[in-house]
């Protein structure tokens, strides 16, 4: 049965030309996830969580991060924050509308969802400058236990660089997803979370069977975290 509804979505050429955009604008999104924002040395990265490793240490909030945006974050990538920044703006503009009557009554009027959608997109971009900055701490701190992680000597220009280049990628990342809506298969905000998720799969599947082995996790938690996954 699935294997016939996946023949018959190849066989009608509209919802063939979707999925293959849709798979197209994912594999430029992940192509993304990977490209190291200018001023950071990719080795210096990999050197710095290798000796996390060493001492049995983790960066718990960059494997939050990660998990939503596919280890963009730890890449420090152009798409490091991934779209969780219009995601938040989202949340606090729909906290809003509870709060303030006056918005919900211009949202409800014609052409209110349009001016909801442009705060959104105008909000974005402050919530990414914010979060782009806190990065830039982020990679400092890298910096002083791996000297060289950042290039450049003026950390001004470097801080610049770095905001303009994460906020420049959420808001192509946002821009991503809305081609998925018009000319792909399904939501695109959704599906670039989605993509992130699935990216982490098979390291996280490969950290959880090392930890069995190892003793660190209890078989029997991985059998009930399989069967409510």
């Amino acid at each position: 049965m699935a294997g016939n509804t996946l023949a018959n979505m190849f066989k009608v050429k509209e919802l063939r030309n979707r999925l293959l955009f849709t798979l197209a604008i994912l594999a430029i999104y992940r192509l993304g996830c990977v490209l190291t924002i200018p001023g950071i040395d990719a080795k210096a990265l990999i050197e710095y969580f290798e000796n996390l490793l060493a001492q049995n240490k983790s960066n718990a909030f960059a494997s939050y991060m990660d998990f939503f945006v596919g280890g963009a974050f730890s890449n420090f990538s152009v798409f490091m924050l991934g779209v969780m920044p219009y995601i938040s703006t989202q949340i606090i503009l729909q906290l809003a509308l509870v709060i303030f009557p006056s918005l919900k009554r211009i949202a409800q009027e014609d052409g209110g969802q349009q001016k909801v959608q442009s705060w959104t997109r105008s909000g974005t971009i402050f919530v990414c400058l914010i979060q782009s900055m806190a990065i830039t701490v982020y990679a400092d701190s890298i910096n002083q236990q791996v000297p060289g992680a950042i290039i450049f000597e003026s950390r001004v220009y470097f801080n610049l660089l770095a905001v303009l280049t994460v906020t420049t990628g959420s808001m192509i990342a946002v821009w991503l997803g809305d081609q998925i809506i018009a000319h792909g298969i399904g939501q695109g905000i959704s599906m670039i979370i989605f993509a992130g998720i699935v990216a982490r799969l098979p390291n996280a599947v490969y950290e959880l069977i090392k930890k069995v082995q190892s003793g660190g996790i209890n078989g029997d938690f991985v059998i009930v975290a399989v069967c409510l996954f």
